[in-house]
């Protein structure tokens, strides 16, 4: 079943008499790709995202394993070739890298690059160089790989010797990987370009981008305590203790400040963390435009009987005990298309935040500015060359985000697919 903006994938009628036994569901920004259970995988929703697959359907049978970036889906065959489509700017054309995909054991994906495992442990990657897809720099340190991580903006590649090769939007101080051997791995989590890791023996370890995993200030606790969960942001981590106890550490504007106690469960945005505690009260922190602020009007319904806390990319809903929804304002705010299996949850859906062709480029402004706003949160204002005239302040950029998300929200509750009212 599918529904929403039919531009956005929320239309599946073209493909609806061949969606019988589906295995899996995949989304870009815009499109579904769905597998069935003897391997042929189907696509809807925005072309630019990978939502028309006609060009490449005679390989889209015999399907193993599916992934996606924002803009593009790869597949690899049970033969071990790999075919992509989608925007070629996030991994919709491997063509760039002159290299022939066969002999792939396994596919990774970040928000906008996507790597290739082949069988001998080499990699090959392609995308947005930004988000990883240009490897060429760490290219000889990829051999003997048995596993990939991603965060949203990078890599990290754990070899057979248990060194870990990491790759992508790294700048600055960058914290250097540890020593692991896979086996020893539970859970690797992302943030933009760093990286955290709970151990079989409940301890933690963390690498990358210096600003966004050092937690040097929590490592006397921590090595005395077990970590039951990790959660991240955009730039910073959040560790739930076996005990019901969480800390944080990362950016302070993205959720890196925070300890509480007798917590339940975590939920996370881009940029903001929010905690429900066992006597049904939320706590968030972290950046105001992405959820990390209260707003004063839902205090009260925040303070007891909430069962659960839900995020999206930059706000959270909170269910109370009876069933009713708190959420920022009077609007809905969700997800202008939505597939989901036969009998699946609807908790469990898959997403996809897509719009309508005639705003392609609403569209690529929005994936421009998610992927900015992190950086950008290191400056006050942006000036021009000469250092001389106000720019473009952090807070604008965020609110272009939440702007165009509401526009695209507009287009769907109120039928308008074109960019033109009906």
């Amino acid at each position: 079943m599918a529904w929403g903006s039919p531009d956005a994938g929320g239309d599946c009628s073209a493909v609806a008499a061949q969606l019988v036994e589906v295995c899996a569901l995949h989304s870009t920004d815009g499109a579904f790709a769905a597998l069935t259970r003897w391997g042929k995988l189907l696509t809807w929703g925005c072309a630019w995202h990978g939502g028309d697959s006609r060009e490449v359907s005679e390989d889209l049978e015999l399907c193993c394993q599916v992934v996606a970036t924002r803009g593009a889906f790869a597949v690899r065959r049970t033969s071990g070739e790999v075919v992509v489509w989608g925007d070629p700017s996030t991994g919709g054309d491997v063509r760039a890298t002159g290299e022939r995909l066969v002999r792939v054991r396994k596919l990774f994906a970040n928000a906008g690059a996507l790597a290739a495992l082949r069988e001998d442990g080499s990699i090959v990657t392609w995308g947005s160089h930004e988000n990883g897809g240009d490897s060429r720099q760490v290219q000889s340190q990829l051999v003997d790989v048995l596993e990939i991580h991603c965060a949203q903006k990078a890599f990290a590649a754990v070899r057979s010797d248990g060194r870990i090769v990491t790759w992508g939007a790294l700048s600055g101080p960058v914290k250097q990987a540890p020593e692991i051997q896979l086996q020893n791995i539970r859970e690797v989590v992302g943030s933009n370009a760093g990286f955290a890791a709970i151990l079989q023996d409940g301890s933690m370890v963390t690498w990358g981008q210096q600003d966004e995993c050092d937690c040097s200030h929590l490592l006397e606790e921590l090595s005395t305590s077990t970590v039951r969960e990790l959660y991240a942001t955009s730039g910073a981590f959040c560790v739930l203790l076996a005990h019901g106890g969480l800390r944080c550490f990362g950016r302070s504007d993205l959720g890196g400040e925070g300890a509480l106690e007798e917590v339940v469960q975590v939920a996370a945005t881009l940029g903001a963390f929010a905690a429900l505690r066992s006597n049904g009260s939320v706590t968030a922190w972290g950046h105001r435009l992405m959820g990390g602020e209260v707003p004063s009007h839902l205090e009260r319904a925040l303070q007891s009987e909430v069962t659960q806390v839900i995020s999206s990319e930059v706000a959270f809903t909170a269910v109370r005990s009876d069933g009713s929804l708190v959420r920022r304002d009077r609007r809905v705010l969700k997800p202008v298309a939505h597939c989901r299996l036969r009998g699946d949850s609807p908790t469990k859906r898959t997403k996809s935040y897509g719009f309508s062709s005639c705003n392609r480029f609403l569209s690529r402004l929005r994936s421009f500015l998610l992927g900015i706003v992190p950086e950008l949160q290191n400056h006050d204002t942006l000036t021009d060359a000469s250092g001389s005239r106000p720019g473009f302040r952090t807070e604008d950029s965020v609110d272009v985000l939440l702007r165009i998300n509401i526009i695209h929200q507009n287009f769907a509750l109120n039928g308008i697919e074109t960019g033109v009212a009906k």
